[in-house]
């Protein structure tokens, strides 16, 4: 249905998670997803604008895929852990004058905030990282044997050309963002080999979706970024399973899509009953069953999506049949009626009445030649 969009998206993300990443840094709560620090495997220049994969990001998708809930002071460990990885991974370069401050999760040179560095430091690995807020880019100095002797700032003119790559990189991001993704698919990550053949029909049909964790950009923040997916879509894709009834990550999910008043499909992969509040978020609300016929679920799914889809985003089926009524054809008058005139009036107020009722249908009461009051 929207294969140019979802072209656009496959080329975005191919740019974010182009390559296996190691340990990296990136201020998560406080800093813009193209905040990044990275030590990655073949990290081209362009690269490493984009390249991050951070100890607390994997520590927020571990705990997805597990259904667990990340407590403020395991977010803050994980942050610390993270930083003091990356103080030790750069302390090489403190000689040379560029220093890593923990507390401020940036980098300096002469008293300056860097904003971009890169060194391959052989053929499979490279430090790298990118902060927007930075004012200097520095470069390492090596001599004929690749080892690091120094560093430099870089010139003005390689400063600017990496802004204007920057400039390319934001763009495509927000043109990610700017794609609305027709299906947001809630499920249990326990039920991903079913969950991939609602993907493939899905693709098939050309149905843009929005699925964790593939989908979520490198580095970034999941509880950012799966409320803003829900937003986003035009419907949500409900797979219910006994494992995603008992999922937290599911659960807020569905609030956030009821909160967004969101159309929601369900797809009941077992025959087990509703929990209790899985019946009272989908109280009247037809549910396809996928146990009995896989292949026919599948099909009524497809079915059901394309149906919606056809709709204005924000409208359902259901919800316009609901909302907008149809209306009873009322026969048309034969000719202009009058409207009758109370009994009982005095006749000056009879006549006031006529003359506006004349005025309303735009019915002349003035002579336009002389000016006279037409006789009623």
């Amino acid at each position: 249905m929207k294969k140019n969009n979802i072209k656009i998206l496959a080329f975005a993300m191919t740019l974010c998670v182009s390559t296996t990443l190691s340990a990296c840094a990136t201020n998560t709560a406080d800093t813009q997803q193209a905040n990044k620090v990275t030590s990655s495997s073949l990290v081209s220049e362009e690269q490493a604008y984009d390249s991050s994969d951070t100890s607390s990001s994997n520590f927020t998708a571990e705990a997805y895929e597990n259904d667990e809930v990340i407590s403020s002071e395991e977010q803050a460990k994980a942050e610390e852990n993270r930083r003091n990885e990356i103080a030790e991974q750069y302390s090489a370069y403190e000689p040379y004058g560029m220093t890593y401050d923990k507390e401020k999760d940036r980098f300096f040179y002469d008293g300056q905030t860097v904003r971009y560095f890169k060194d391959q430091v052989n053929a499979e690995h490279a430090n790298s990282f990118f902060f927007d807020d930075g004012v200097v880019d520095v470069e390492p100095i090596k001599d004929t044997n690749g080892t690091l002797t120094g560093l430099k700032q870089s010139s003005d003119a390689d400063f600017k050309i990496r802004t204007e790559k920057q400039e390319e990189i934001k763009w495509y991001d927000r043109r990610l963002w700017e794609v609305k993704e027709s299906v947001f698919i809630s499920y249990s990550s326990k039920d991903s080999k079913i969950v991939e053949k609602i993907v493939a029909m899905l693709k098939e049909a050309g149905i843009s979706y929005w699925k964790a964790p593939e989908m979520i950009p490198a580095g970034s923040n999941y509880a950012r970024e799966i409320p803003r997916a829900i937003a986003q879509c035009q419907v949500f894709l409900l797979v219910i399973s006994t494992y995603s009834q008992e999922s937290i990550w599911v659960e807020k999910e569905i609030d956030c899509a009821i909160n967004d008043r969101k159309t929601i499909v369900p797809l009941k992969l077992t025959g087990d009953d509703l929990s209790g509040m899985f019946r009272f978020y989908l109280n009247n609300v037809q549910t396809i069953s996928y146990a009995e016929n896989p292949a026919e679920a599948l099909r009524l799914t497809r079915e059901r999506l394309n149906t919606l889809l056809s709709l204005p985003a924000d409208v359902s089926a259901e919800q316009k049949k609901a909302d907008k009524p149809e209306k009873q054809e009322q026969p048309k008058p034969a000719g202009r009626q009058k409207r009758p005139v109370q009994e009982g009036l005095a006749p000056h107020l009879k006549q006031a009445m006529r003359r506006n009722a004349l005025k309303m249908n735009k019915t002349p009461v003035v002579c336009e030649n002389c000016g006279g009051e037409l006789t009623m």
